[in-house]
């Protein structure tokens, strides 16, 4: 980002494409982590609905289900300036 001289100074943009959903997901939360948080986001059509993790739940720690849903939803709630709200 700091090598081209429009994303530098915040009037490009850039488009990183992932494999899945979920690795989208990562790659945003990585990204927020950064000095780019507030300025990236996942554009996909994947609505977070409770009933998509829905015995999700194995006792071995969050799946990929899991996990896209909780990142998708905090993606939005910071994008709306808001907590999360409880599935």
């Amino acid at each position: 980002m700091e090598t081209r001289d429009r994303l530098k100074s915040g009037h490009g943009n850039a488009l990183l494409v992932a494999g899945s959903i979920y690795e989208a997901c990562k790659f945003y939360e990585l990204f927020a982590r950064t000095p780019l948080g507030g300025h990236c986001a996942v554009v996909t059509s994947y609505a977070p609905r409770a009933a998509d993790i829905k015995g999700e739940e194995s006792g071995e720690g969050a799946t990929d289900a899991l996990e896209k849903y909780a990142i998708y939803r905090q993606m939005l709630a910071d994008w709306f300036d808001e907590p999360p709200r409880r599935p």
